[in-house]
């Protein structure tokens, strides 16, 4: 039961009426009051994500998509929401733009894919269809101009089989070792510390890797100097080049050049990403394409085929695969990949220049 009280101290829960848009480690206090109460720095934000509006041909259809909240004032409400509670949320509002996209895509800072990863989730099941451009890490200059970049102190507990693998991992995103141990329990304790940018799909990597073995924790450590392009390259997708349900005849055909990531009757659109390329460059394929049904029982050649189980996505393997010019398609149906811009032509046009 509530109760009105004259005073309250440290610990307390209360309720003060009349003021708003109050934030974790404000100083509410009379006029005369003109020195905050000291509270200690909250760790800033590392990396942004673009949210907008999903714009695919299956945005809104119950069966494939199932959203019920599918405009850009859903999401700014709803993100603003989002930050007036959580303290490690930043939302800025598009400034004014000609470009359509430009205006309606919310920028939004966290601490790391998993934060911003669970905030995707949460609004996924609350019935938001969205965008989701890849992270990028927060830069900023020092006083001579120097570029730094947010460095994290990531510690990965790990077997002893499974070291070499996260040290490769680390190194491999511009980390530098500071300590290797082994606990009271025999588990090996790694430290690394690593570009903010470098974390992004490195949980997800150390799981598949290590067999389900290895704890990632982290914590922001500093600004640093930038540390260069990151060395690990990601191939080429192969992409939708049409509209339909998947078949089984075509996607056969396509299995030795890359890594499927769909199945057979799964609908797509064109400019999805529906599997890994061999090689590192994009591929347009025809995902729909059926067998041609004449003379089948003369020629008897009518072979079953059998197709290998495609490759699953969750939503924060979605979020360390993607390219720049990719995007993430979040429904609550399920999650996809795409091309920023499904106009095959338009996308070929734009590399040529």
């Amino acid at each position: 039961n509530r109760r009105t009280l004259n005073e309250a101290t440290a610990g307390n829960i209360v309720t003060l009426a009349g003021v708003s848009n109050g934030r974790v480690a404000d100083t509410i206090c009379s006029p005369e009051v003109t020195e905050p109460l000291h509270t200690p720095p909250l760790d800033p934000s590392t990396i942004s994500i673009l949210m907008s509006v999903n714009d695919s041909i299956y945005a809104g259809n119950k069966e494939v998509s199932g959203g019920s909240k599918l405009t850009s004032e859903f999401i700014k409400d709803r993100l603003m929401k989002e930050a007036e509670s959580n303290i490690a949320i930043q939302v800025k509002v598009p400034e004014k733009s000609d470009d359509a996209a430009a205006r309606d895509a919310m920028e939004v800072h966290g601490r790391g894919e998993m934060q911003l990863g669970i905030l995707i989730e949460n609004m996924r099941r609350e019935g938001f269809e969205m965008s989701i451009s890849p992270p990028k890490a927060l830069l900023k200059k020092d006083e001579n101009g120097k570029l730094l970049e947010p460095i994290e102190e990531v510690t990965v507990l790990t077997t002893e089989e499974y070291v070499g693998v996260v040290i490769e991992a680390l190194v491999a995103r511009k980390g530098d070792m500071i300590d290797s141990t082994i606990n009271n329990e025999g588990q090996n304790v790694i430290k690394f510390l690593v570009p903010s940018r470098g974390m992004v799909g490195l949980r997800s990597e150390l799981m598949k890797n290590c067999s389900g073995n290895a704890v990632v924790n982290t914590i922001f450590d500093s600004f640093q100097p930038h540390k260069g392009n990151l060395g690990q390259v990601r191939k080429g997708v192969l992409i939708s080049s049409s509209d339909g349900v998947s078949t089984e005849y075509a996607l056969s055909a396509l299995e030795p050049r890359g890594q499927l990531f769909i199945g057979a009757g799964e609908k797509v659109y064109t400019g999805m990403i529906v599997g890994e390329h061999n090689r590192a460059n994009d591929l347009d394929v025809n995902v729909c394409k059926g067998k041609k049904l004449t003379n089948v029982r003369a020629s008897g050649t009518d072979e079953s085929t059998k197709l290998s189980p495609p490759r699953i996505f969750q939503l924060e393997d979605c979020i360390g695969y993607v390219e720049p010019d990719e995007l993430i398609e979040v429904t609550p149906v399920g999650v996809r990949m795409r091309k920023a811009e499904l106009n095959p032509s338009n996308r070929k046009r734009r590399k040529t220049k």
